[in-house]
């Protein structure tokens, strides 16, 4: 990858985020409570909260909120505790995205989910932001999906094992992960036989196996995050072997950029190839102007042996 295909990548980002950021000129305002006994029509109250002496539409479940906003419209969710999925049942447009938030200075938290607490399936062009997810099973999971933004939330105690337990991209093209704190998950972010997503500015410390994995992906960026993980490793990038819901694809991880990244803290151990800030398989990809401490099983190892660390070669790694 030169260096003006990194500025694509980069420079393509950035236009997703200012598309989905900009809500349409006539967006409504769907409300979300769970302090309320039950649905209200448009008679919704925001500033006393109840369903009486205003003109809004609320709703005392996630679902029932998402169900009823459109593309333009915003989704704002009042502080309480939900014990339910957040499953958008449609898109939003460039033009006019769907922004679920939680409202200004309040805590809205999902919990008690036993799946992927956030699940977006064929979706896109939509905003998350401002919310907490923790105690679930897994954070999030973005399935086919594309243009999605999930910013300035909170995701804590992801409790399933394997891949599930994180935030995990799947076929999912043109997403963007950033400025969230991740904290104690399973592979805290996965991104599985996905192009083009931006990982960025986030917060991410402790979790079982890695942070990030980046598995037969190509043109990712992953910039200006903050890792530490005493259990194990931080970051993994290679092909996929066929495990879990992976396919087999070799070969297939090109052209990722890790730059202007915090590793700090991996745990030592008695292999050469394990615990590493960045354990590294793939084709083509660059690191640069990474910041690595005190990673106890090294900084940066390239990493050949089957059956998914068998194409390696063809990497630029300076100014770390």
């Amino acid at each position: 990858m030169n260096l003006l295909t990194t500025r694509n990548i980069i420079r393509g980002g950035a236009v997703a985020l200012a598309c989905a950021a900009a809500p349409a000129a006539f967006a409504a305002t769907v409300y979300v409570d769970a302090n309320l006994g039950g649905n209200c029509g448009s008679t919704f109250d925001p500033a006393t909260r109840v369903c009486s002496g205003g003109s809004a539409r609320a709703f005392n479940t996630l679902s029932g909120g998402v169900g009823a906003a459109q593309a333009g419209d915003i989704v704002d969710v009042r502080a309480g505790s939900y014990r339910e999925r957040l499953v958008p049942p449609r898109s939003g447009s460039q033009s006019a995205p769907i922004t679920i938030r939680g409202h200004q200075a309040e805590t809205v938290t999902i919990t008690g989910t036993s799946d992927v607490a956030v699940f977006l399936q064929g979706r896109s062009w939509l905003v998350i932001e401002g919310l907490t997810v923790d105690n679930v099973g897994g954070w999030a999971r973005l399935e086919d999906s594309s243009n999605n933004i999930l910013r300035n939330n909170r995701f804590t105690r992801a409790t399933a094992q394997g891949t599930t337990g994180g935030i995990k991209l799947v076929r999912a093209t043109g997403n963007r992960i950033e400025n969230n704190t991740i904290q104690d998950g399973n592979d805290n972010i996965v991104i599985q036989e996905s192009d083009r997503n931006v990982i960025a500015g986030n917060t991410v410390n402790e979790g079982r196996h890695s942070l990030f994995s980046l598995r037969c992906g190509n043109y990712n960026v992953i910039r200006g995050n903050t890792f530490r993980n005493t259990q194990q490793k931080i970051g993994e990038i290679y092909d996929c072997e066929g495990t879990s819901d992976a396919p087999v694809k070799l070969d297939a991880t090109k052209r990722n950029l890790v730059e202007n990244n915090r590793f700090t803290w991996t745990l030592a151990a008695s292999e050469d190839y394990r615990y590493n800030g960045i354990q590294y398989s793939g084709q083509q990809g660059i690191v640069r102007r990474n910041d690595f401490y005190d990673n106890q099983g090294g900084a940066l190892n390239f990493q050949v042996y089957s059956d998914e660390a068998l194409h390696n070669y063809g990497h630029r790694v300076y100014n770390n």
